[in-house]
């Protein structure tokens, strides 16, 4: 560890590198810069690259070697700055990122982020990195790092309040003279080392949008950079993100400010403390101020209102904002530091997460496209409609290549609109390739029975007729184990009361996210239960006789309760019915993990054939021939 930053850093002032990256090899770089990128050469790359990192037993599997080939090839011809993958289960997508990130630096020498949606995703790639011993870095974001000496946050640890900076931290020598010699073996500081000067680099979207947005601008200041050298994390050569149908939301709840009563406490400490230490003028602001903006924000109805007193909390949280900076100056030089002081740390590291990239997102909003969202006065968000022009300018403009992987891209028309496809100046920028299942889904029929619709207006005339095909179906499969998908805890709720006593007996039926994990567990160990929930859309893995059959009660709209669903709906011709039947297709994909794997379907409510119908034609053709309609 302690040679590890200068083993990859060269001899020469910070302010003339370009990256962290830096190539031992010049010969080997000199070649590959010379290499041909014809898709002949690129495949023997791919190859070579995986016999030597995978193993020499590795075979790519059916679809995936031609795809990954096809896509360096338009990366590298620079054909396409989007290229979409809809790789369904069973493609290997982490197999895909890694072998175009590995092969695209060892033979191309361009650099790559490998992007996820969650930890859960990011610790298999994490598994597989170190099942493979990639020397790829990764990091994961600073809450979800402790101080080993104090047991705080890393970011209110002592380190950072003494304004330690990490080129400090990342060396054991500088850092053992400012009293942290904990650093050399700090989990955060090995972690980021090892993503800043590794070709190849895992995250979340979360902490990219961060370091992207938030951290990169403050490095176009050429003091910053002579003295802490470039940015980083700087944009790289080509972006892979997994999971990317999950790209806008993500986006939309980063970007978005939330506001609630915990708030008021956070500005009251920093307030009070500001005016006992003379850092504000004692005549300013009031953390009542921001109670009664928020309250404006929340009771008023007209946009514009909404709007104003957002625009008015912001310049006053950025008053606050510079005190904070003042009190952290106080902190840096004070010896020892009480349990107030720690109260006081947490809300500026509170209030500078608050305020980041507050600005370009007020830029960005208009009385127009926002929506207010949330349960009360006491917790709600300002959303933007348009999710689509927050990815274009929090997440598409932070990317080079981008290579946009997903086993449920769905509606492809709104797909491209969704991911921000509109907003390239050349269309040609954008391509989807959808890989072929190498699934038989002879054995996995999706029957759908319509005779019975489960809106609002027809459900409660429905509900016993629909309840006994349920019935029907599961006696069907007596011996076997499968899945409701119900909808809603209120539909749920329903079938376990007019289910006869067999069915009954069978049936697990959760209603919190708790008895869910409780309930799953039951069902793994039993002979023949039925899971029924409204939740069982994703992150269930359910292979071979784990689920035999599904049943699809509810087609899963969204709650038109929530604004942003309704304004959207409004808004945006066509995304409500995509947005569902892409849960159906998640949903679909519980039941069948393998090529010997299979599992029946069943939709039973009649709204999915109108649905189906209106969107047949932008819909992956493997999907469309599973469907059987049944005329009863």
């Amino acid at each position: 560890m302690t040679s590890m930053l200068h083993k990859r850093l060269p001899s020469c002032r910070l302010s003339e590198l370009n990256s962290w990256i830096i190539d031992d090899n010049p010969e080997r770089a000199k070649e590959c810069k010379n290499r041909p990128i014809d898709k002949a050469t690129i495949e023997a790359c791919c190859r070579n690259w995986a016999r030597a990192h995978l193993g020499l037993d590795f075979k790519f599997r059916e679809h995936q070697l031609e795809h990954i080939v096809e896509v360096l090839h338009c990366i590298l011809s620079k054909k396409h700055k989007m290229n979409v993958i809809e790789a369904p289960t069973g493609s290997g997508k982490s197999i895909i990122g890694m072998v175009i990130a590995g092969t695209a630096w060892e033979y191309y020498r361009k650099t790559s982020y490998i992007l996820v949606s969650d930890l859960g995703l990011m610790d298999q790639y994490i598994d597989d990195f170190d099942k493979y011993k990639f020397d790829w870095g990764y990091i994961r974001g600073m809450k979800n790092y402790h101080c080993a000496v104090d047991g705080m946050m890393f970011q209110n640890a002592m380190c950072r309040v003494r304004r330690c900076s990490y080129l400090t931290l990342m060396d054991p020598s500088k850092a053992a003279t400012k009293g942290f010699s904990c650093a050399e073996y700090c989990e955060i500081i090995r972690h980021r080392i090892a993503s800043m000067t590794s070709p190849v680099a895992l995250m979340t979207y979360q902490l990219y949008l961060c370091y992207m947005n938030d951290v990169r601008p403050r490095y176009n200041d050429p003091n910053v950079r002579a003295k802490e050298g470039p940015a980083p994390f700087d944009l790289r050569d080509i972006v892979i993100a997994d999971e990317c149908h999950k790209i806008p939301g993500i986006v939309q709840d980063w970007c978005s400010p939330s506001f609630t009563s915990y708030d008021i406490e956070h500005f009251k400490i920093l307030i009070d403390f500001a005016y006992e230490n003379g850092f504000m003028n004692k005549d300013g602001i009031s953390h009542k101020d921001f109670r009664e903006l928020m309250n404006r924000m929340w009771d008023n109805t007209s946009k514009w209102d909404i709007l104003n007193a957002f625009k008015d909390y912001y310049n006053r949280a950025e008053e606050v904002q510079k005190a904070g900076m003042k009190i952290m100056d106080h902190y840096a030089k004070k010896e020892t530091l009480d349990k107030h002081d720690y109260k006081v740390i947490a809300a500026q590291s509170w209030l500078e997460n608050h305020m980041s990239h507050i600005d370009e997102y007020e830029a960005l909003i208009s009385a127009e496209s926002l929506v207010k969202t949330g349960e009360s006065r006491d917790s709600f968000q300002l959303k933007c409609v348009y999710e689509d022009a927050l990815v274009d300018r929090f997440f598409n403009r932070q990317c080079n290549a981008q290579v946009l992987m997903s086993a449920t891209i769905g509606d492809a028309m709104m797909f491209h609109h969704e991911i921000g496809g509109n907003h390239l100046t050349n269309p040609l920028e954008y391509h989807l390739w959808r890989i072929p299942t190498t699934f038989d889904y002879t054995k996995s029929p999706i029957y759908v029975l319509g005779k019975y619709k489960m809106s609002f207006n027809e459900k409660e005339n429905n509900f016993a007729p629909q309840a006994k095909l349920i019935e029907e179906i599961c006696n069907h499969h007596l011996s076997e184990k499968g899945i409701i998908h119900t909808g809603s805890y209120e539909f749920s709720k329903k079938l376990l009361e007019l289910s006869g006593p067999s069915l009954r007996e069978r049936l697990l039926c959760y209603t919190t996210s708790k008895d869910k994990k409780d309930l799953l567990d039951e069902y793994l160990y039993s002979k023949n239960k039925i899971l029924a929930g409204p939740s069982l859309i994703e992150g269930v893995n359910l292979p071979d006789d784990l689920c035999r059959f599904m049943i699809v009660m509810k087609v899963p709209y969204a709650s038109l309760g929530d604004q942003l669903v309704k304004a959207k709906m409004r808004m945006i011709q066509g995304w409500y019915k995509a947005d569902t039947l892409k849960k159906i297709i998640q949903s679909l994909g519980r039941g069948v993990r393998s090529k010997t794997d299979w599992c029946i379907t069943y939709i039973l409510d009649g709204c999915f054939c109108d649905l189906y119908l209106q969107s047949k034609s932008n819909l992956n053709p493997e999907l469309v021939e599973r469907i059987k309609f049944v005329e009863e």
